[in-house]
C-alpha cells in the first residue's frame, strides 16, 4: 500500500491506492495533459437522486480519453460497486465504487458492507462512514431530521465494531464521511486499533469537518491520509450549483 499526491477531477487529494490493481507507482514525469496518470478518488456522477453534470459512463470515457488511471465512484444514498464493474465493462476505464453508510442503506449496517462484497466484479473497495445522515452533518445544518451517530462520549458507537473488522479483514478504505474534526481523530485512533489500515479523512478542511492545521496534523501522525478538496472553493452563494449555495 502506498500513497500518492493527485490532481483530478477537481480533487486535490492525498490517497490510498489499491495495491492489486497495479496503480502503485506514481508516474515519473509529469504530462502536458494534468488528467493523465490522475486518479479521481471522488466521482459523484449520475444518475442521482440530485443533478450531476456527467453520468457513470460520460465520466468513464473522459477519463480513459484523457489517460487517467482510475475512478472511485461515490453516491450518498446507495452503492457504487455493481455500477463502477458496468462503466469499465462498458468503456473499458479502470473504476471502483463503494458504500457510504447514511440511512438509505441502514446506516452503520454491517450487512450491507458484506453483500457489497458478493457484488460480481470486486470492485467495492470504500466504506465511508455516514455524509448527509450524520450526527455532525445534521446538526451543523441545522436540520430537523434523523442523524446517524458515530460517536457518543467520546468513544465509537458499538455498531462501528463489525465495520471495522469487515474493512479490516477485507483490506477495504474507511473514510471518515462528514464526521466532525474531533470525531474523526477517535474514529482514526479506533479504526487503527481495530487493523483498518487505510483510513482517508473525507475533505478534511471543508464544511462540515473543517479540521484545523493542529487536527490535520495529528491524523496524519496517526497514520491517516488527507483530501483536501477543490469544490470547497465553488460552495457557497456564489456557487453555480444551486445544491452548493449555502
Amino acid at each position: 500500500m502506498r500513497s500518492i499526491s493527485l490532481v483530478s477531477g477537481g480533487l486535490l487529494a492525498v490517497l490510498v491506492l489499491f495495491p492489486q490493481t497495479g496503480f502503485s507507482q506514481a508516474p515519473a514525469t509529469i504530462s502536458e495533459n494534468p488528467l493523465e496518470g490522475a486518479i479521481d478518488f471522488h466521482v459523484h456522477s449520475g444518475p442521482d437522486s440530485f443533478t450531476r453534470s456527467v453520468t457513470d459512463f460520460e465520466i468513464a470515457k473522459i477519463a480513459k480519453a484523457n489517460g487517467m488511471r482510475a475512478l472511485v465512484f461515490k453516491n450518498h444514498f446507495t452503492m457504487t460497486a455493481d455500477r463502477a464493474y458496468l462503466a469499465e465493462r462498458a468503456t473499458g476505464m479502470p473504476c471502483f465504487g463503494g458504500i457510504v453508510l447514511n440511512r438509505a442503506v441502514g446506516g452503520l449496517n454491517a450487512a450491507a458492507i458484506e453483500h457489497m462484497l458478493t457484488f460480481t466484479g470486486n470492485r467495492g473497495k470504500v466504506v465511508w462512514l455516514p455524509t448527509f445522515d450524520a450526527e455532525n452533518h445534521v446538526q451543523r445544518f441545522k436540520e430537523d431530521r434523523p442523524f446517524v451517530s458515530v460517536v457518543k462520549n467520546g468513544q465509537p458507537v458499538e455498531e462501528l465494531k463489525p465495520i471495522f473488522a469487515l474493512i479490516a479483514k477485507h483490506d477495504l478504505v474507511m473514510e471518515t464521511g462528514h464526521s466532525s474534526a474531533e470525531e474523526c481523530l477517535i474514529l482514526i485512533r479506533a479504526a487503527k486499533k481495530a487493523g483498518v489500515k487505510n483510513i482517508l479523512v473525507t475533505h478534511a478542511m471543508a464544511d462540515p469537518i473543517r479540521m484545523t492545521i493542529d487536527q490535520l496534523k495529528e491524523a496524519a501522525r496517526l497514520g491517516a491520509k488527507l483530501e483536501c478538496v477543490w469544490l470547497s472553493n465553488l460552495q457557497g452563494p456564489q456557487s453555480h450549483l444551486p445544491s452548493q449555495r449555502h
